[in-house]
């Protein structure tokens, strides 16, 4: 009679190491990760008895003890996903987060060696797909906020315009001129605060998310290797917004003054104090005067 714990042929460690690592990161655990396609072709005959390989422990059998594994690994991917979602996180409260987070890694599962790629669809799937999400609209948004946020602080390194640049700027030619922005930065529009919201989580306040909607503008860019989180009038808005698909101020600024409400004098006194702070904040990688 064979012996049960005969491995059979033997495995060499580095088909092994590969064997264990498609059946623990499994999303849909360690029974379908060693039933897996994947798995089979590594080691065919684990997948109807895993103890060929695995023994058992005093108090669990062998998947039990693959199990223990598989679980660390899941959890360790749901605190990335909590680290980059506290405000989330917050909102949804601690068993809500967890469960949507599960969800998501079954659905979206690891396959890039950079864990910072790993919430990049979460947004969109808590918008989209999650279920019993509470507030989605406004949890949809929040997530699209601290994924922006992860986004630009690994975005590219640019040159940036100095002072001089916008000063030196003739007044004839300023209408003319184009601005090109950084790497690191995004103009977001939203139907709620988000940036109100996830503000007070950062300061360890306990914010209720809104219960109506609330119309805002944000500017995310980097400083100095900080994401900055600056809110917007729907005037910087859409002027910004015109400025980076490659208007020029004058032809973005024509377009703006014809919003409803917007009130031209106030627009036009207002145009130096905002460049002047954009500019100080590094938001232009270089401003070209026309010609």
């Amino acid at each position: 009679m064979a012996d049960p714990r005969d491995p059979g042929p033997s495995v060499d460690l580095d088909t092994f190491e590969r064997w264990m690592l498609t059946v623990v990161t499994h999303p849909d655990g360690v029974e379908k990760g060693r039933q897996s396609p994947a798995a089979r072709a590594l080691i065919p005959d684990a997948a109807e008895d895993i103890g060929r390989l695995v023994l058992p422990s005093k108090t669990l059998n062998a998947e039990a003890r693959m199990q223990i594994y598989a679980n660390m690994y899941f959890w360790r991917l749901v605190d990335i996903l909590y680290a980059d979602f506290k405000g989330c996180h917050h909102a949804l409260g601690a068993e809500t987060f967890t469960r949507v987070a599960r969800a998501y890694l079954v659905a979206h599962p690891s396959r890039s060696g950079n864990l910072r790629q790993l919430s990049k669809d979460f947004p969109r799937f808590l918008a989209d797909v999650a279920e019993d999400v509470p507030q989605r609209a406004f949890i949809a948004e929040l997530a699209l906020l601290e994924r922006s946020c992860e986004d630009i602080f690994d975005a590219p390194r640019s040159t940036v315009a100095s002072a001089n640049e916008l000063s030196s700027l003739a007044p004839e030619a300023f209408g003319a001129a184009r601005f090109r922005f950084i790497e690191a930065s995004r103009l977001l529009a939203f139907e709620y605060p988000v940036n109100a919201f996830l503000t007070a989580v950062r300061n360890d306040e306990t914010p209720s998310p809104p219960e109506t909607t609330q119309r805002s503008h944000l500017l995310l860019y980097r400083r100095d290797w900080v994401v900055r989180r600056t809110d917007l009038s729907r005037e910087q808005y859409q002027l910004l917004r015109r400025l980076q698909a490659g208007e020029t101020l004058g032809e973005a600024l024509q377009a703006v003054a014809l919003l409803p409400g917007v009130d031209v004098e106030t627009l036009t006194t207002s145009l130096g104090p905002w460049f002047q702070n954009w500019t100080g904040s590094g938001l232009f990688a270089s401003i070209q005067p026309p010609g």
